[in-house]
């Protein structure tokens, strides 16, 4: 969740306050979606969105903790 407020851009205009509500779905290790949808709630009655395909590489982490240190 985020909450954002805009300052005017002209004198004499009013600023603006929205918020976003956003999240993600992974599809596997490597891929995810990313989303978020939000509103204006002060100012410009606009609706804001997107969505993204997230892809992650590289070594993979060993979080087996019961190996112990590798001591070379």
């Amino acid at each position: 969740v985020e909450i954002f407020n805009t300052s005017p851009k002209a004198k004499g205009e009013s600023g603006e306050t929205g918020f976003n509500v956003g999240g993600y779905i992974n599809i596997d290790e490597e891929y995810h979606i990313l989303y978020s949808v939000g509103r204006d709630i002060w100012g410009r009655s606009d609706l804001i969105g997107y969505i993204a395909l997230q892809w992650t590489f590289g070594e993979k982490e060993d979080n087996d903790k019961s190996k112990p240190f590798n001591k070379d």
